[in-house]
């Protein structure tokens, strides 16, 4: 009995291994969809009763290569009877070299190859690229991202998601 069971654990084991060392197949985005090649980015950020930092990068390369960063940090502080309490919460998505696997009219799927898995993740495209005002804009998420001019991403260095002990050292 045991010996039946360990030998369907180690090939169910080596079964997910394999497929996890399966190469993601990209999805080539098409050429008409060329405006959503670029760097996109959102933050928010509020000090009104607490702190609130909301951030999101995303970069889609025409090679259908990925970057997806999408960070939230809250902190409230409630001050009753001369004692005041605190609490923080912090939320992030790093995916640094992802790869489009699904590319529609209304979600991009990416994929996200970690050691021997890999993570898929959606992304809900909620209003297609537009223009305004000289500037390029969609709603991925519900959230209203930019578009990055080369001025912007020059001047973008590195884009870290702030911890609760980075955002505790400063005060926030």
């Amino acid at each position: 009995m045991f010996k039946s069971l360990l030998l369907s654990s180690l090939v169910f084991l080596t079964a997910c291994i394999l497929a996890a060392c399966e190469d993601i197949k990209p999805v080539k985005v098409p050429d008409s969809k060329s405006q959503y090649f670029g760097v996109w980015q959102y933050l928010f950020e509020s000090r009104l009763k607490g702190h609130t930092l909301n951030a999101t990068l995303l970069a889609i390369n025409s090679d259908s290569s990925v970057i997806y960063k999408d960070c939230s940090y809250n902190k409230t502080e409630i001050i009753s009877d001369n004692t005041t309490s605190s609490s923080s919460r912090s939320n992030s998505t790093v995916l640094p070299s992802a790869i489009i696997t699904e590319f529609s009219k209304n979600k991009i799927s990416i994929q996200q190859k970690i050691w021997i898995t890999s993570l898929d993740f959606d992304l809900i495209i909620n209003t297609e690229p537009y223009q305004k005002d000289g500037k390029w804009y969609m709603r991925i998420d519900d959230t209203l991202l930019t578009k990055l001019n080369n001025n912007e991403i020059n001047k973008l260095t590195s884009w870290v998601c702030p911890d609760n002990e980075e955002k505790e050292s400063q005060g926030i």
